[in-house]
């Protein structure tokens, strides 16, 4: 592991991985089968180990959802419906059994699936001087997806840590990491990120 590489922990908050979240229901069971908090703080601890940067991407709306503009379907209408993931709120934050350390970047206000689009995370990677790229987190077949597609088309290498993220549902979240993510990624477990640089 060099400093030229970060994970990209996305939205590990209450609204997706703590019980009483808006959409707690729907991912409870991978959060806590797969422990996937544990293995979100094993990952970043692995990666600061190594000299390697940990960023923290919030999804946040303002209370009217403006930033949607006319989406009246999918999941960021689903979002909208929820009343998830508003700014200051408590589902907005990240989860406190996530360790968040004064070293860590935490980039707030993600309002659209890629974090690319409408983030400084770009920004934030090259003035790091990151190279190589680790996504995990939610959701694997939405979030995810898009932010790894994204670093790969500008040139960073791409990694999915795959058993350290969740989907509405197992099927979509098998299917992405088994049918997608090899075209503009690297698939790692937590099990092999110690060798994967």
């Amino acid at each position: 592991m060099t400093t030229r590489t970060a994970l990209v922990l996305m939205e590990f908050q209450n609204d997706f991985v703590t019980e009483g979240g808006k959409f707690w229901n729907e991912l409870q069971t991978q959060v806590v089968e797969g422990e996937l908090l544990e293995r979100a703080n094993k990952a970043a601890e692995t990666v600061r180990s190594k000299g390697g940067r940990v960023i923290h991407v919030k999804l946040g709306f303002s209370e009217d959802y403006r930033e949607l503009g006319t989406i009246n379907h999918g999941i960021l209408n689903s979002v909208r419906e929820a009343k998830a993931f508003l700014r200051g709120s408590t589902g907005s934050a990240i989860s406190e059994r996530i360790e968040v350390r004064a070293e860590d970047l935490v980039i707030e206000n993600k309002t659209s699936l890629d974090a690319f689009s409408t983030t400084n995370l770009e920004t934030s990677l090259r003035r790091m001087g990151i190279e190589n790229v680790i996504f995990a987190g939610q959701l694997a077949n939405l979030c995810v997806e898009s932010s790894a597609r994204t670093a790969y088309d500008r040139g960073f290498r791409a990694f999915t840590l795959t058993d350290t993220m969740t989907a509405l549902n197992e099927d979509h979240r098998s299917w992405v990491i088994n049918n997608s993510f090899d075209s503009f990624s690297t698939r790692i477990s937590l099990d092999t990120l110690n060798k994967a640089f």
